[in-house]
């Protein structure tokens, strides 16, 4: 999966034949600039990795992120990955309500 940062890689990514476009690292943006790439790239499923963590997961489902890549805060030692895990969970389940 290609990471991207611009809409020319986007694009080439997709003549490519790609399915998802990694937006990375998506910590150098905010979730707004998903609208913003889907202007030009409407037909562009877009998965930030990169800095995306339990406190800004919400933030980029609801700017139109389909999925999301998480792992720093997972795989870091002083966390506990099953608590983080459920946290994750109780996150995606606001997403429903």
């Amino acid at each position: 999966m290609p990471g991207c940062m611009t809409v020319n890689e986007m694009k080439n990514a997709l003549v490519a034949g790609v399915d998802i476009v990694k937006l990375f690292p998506s910590n150098q943006f905010e979730p707004t600039i998903i609208s913003s790439i889907h202007a030009p790239l409407p037909q562009v499923t877009i998965m930030p990795s990169g800095g995306v963590n339990s406190e800004n997961l919400l933030d980029w489902f609801q700017a139109g992120a389909e999925v999301v890549s998480v792992g720093g805060e997972l795989t870091d030692t002083k966390n506990d990955t099953t608590l983080m895990a459920q946290r994750y969970i109780e996150k995606l389940k606001e997403l429903s309500k």
